[in-house]
């Protein structure tokens, strides 16, 4: 985290010291307030991964007022961080009830269901999410909205997902290369390409991930060129050789 928001934490620290501490809200609008200011305080401290003092201060905001959906969805991430799924989900529930239309809540309540492996609810949060028009991260969400449907094996909607994304966004190299991955499954070689040289630009001319460099085998293979394919062979051996797409290139050649 850069020196400006270390210092904007700081400044929130002493306003907190010296006017809420000593000095109680006598007031509904006083109490919004200085809830508002412990709900960003908290979310501070989660981004800087000190979890005690963002549990604490989204409780403080809690209890100044309890009708913020925001709050829940801090605590909800803060528990999900300590791996308390249980209080994690009730407080995500709690978000995302008193305010549907949280764009923010309800993708972070599909993240962590996605990652709980509870796919179909997960699809249908970052749904939620992405046709918030308002929601400021809705390429995100429709990123996410495709993940969940490749999980499902709805093909055909992660497709659109990642397409709305990137309209959205085309510098997201997630679902660029997914995006890419599918066409090249449906056999568009062409468009294939592009999408994948669109993700090379995005990652600096080098995939980063098994599934990057897979793909790019598989064009390469495609478009005959043999010393691509030769040097991502060698660099999908010795950086995943436990990967599944190592696996799949070992019966591809049929080793």
């Amino acid at each position: 985290m850069n020196g400006l928001v270390r210092s904007t934490l700081l400044g929130l620290a002493c306003m907190l010291g010296a006017c809420v501490s000593t000095l109680p809200p006598s007031d509904k609008t006083d109490l919004a307030e200085a809830a508002r200011i412990r709900n960003v305080l908290g979310m501070n401290y989660l981004q800087m991964g000190d979890l005690e003092k963002a549990q604490a201060e989204l409780e403080a905001a809690r209890r100044l007022d309890p009708d913020v959906s925001e709050t829940y969805n801090g605590l909800g991430l803060v528990y999900a961080r300590e791996g308390d799924w249980a209080r994690a989900d009730k407080n995500f529930r709690r978000s995302v009830r008193m305010d549907s239309a949280n764009g923010q809540a309800q993708n972070d309540f599909g993240t962590f269901l996605f990652h709980q492996g509870k796919f179909e609810e997960a699809c249908d949060r970052f749904a939620k999410a992405s046709q918030n028009v308002g929601y400021e991260h809705r390429d995100a969400a429709f990123e996410n909205l495709g993940l969940c449907y490749e999980q499902r094996k709805m093909t055909p909607e992660a497709k659109n997902a990642f397409f709305r994304a990137l309209n959205l966004n085309a510098k997201l190299p997630v679902a660029t290369l997914e995006y890419a991955e599918i066409l090249f499954d449906e056999a568009d070689y062409v468009h294939a390409q592009a999408g994948y040289q669109a993700y090379l630009t995005l990652m600096g001319s080098q995939p980063s991930s098994a599934r990057g460099l897979w793909l790019g085998w598989r064009l390469a293979r495609w478009s005959g060129d043999q010393n691509k394919l030769a040097s991502l062979a060698l660099a999908l051996k010795h950086l995943y050789p436990q990967s599944p797409e190592y696996a799949s290139y070992l019966k591809v050649v049929g080793n």
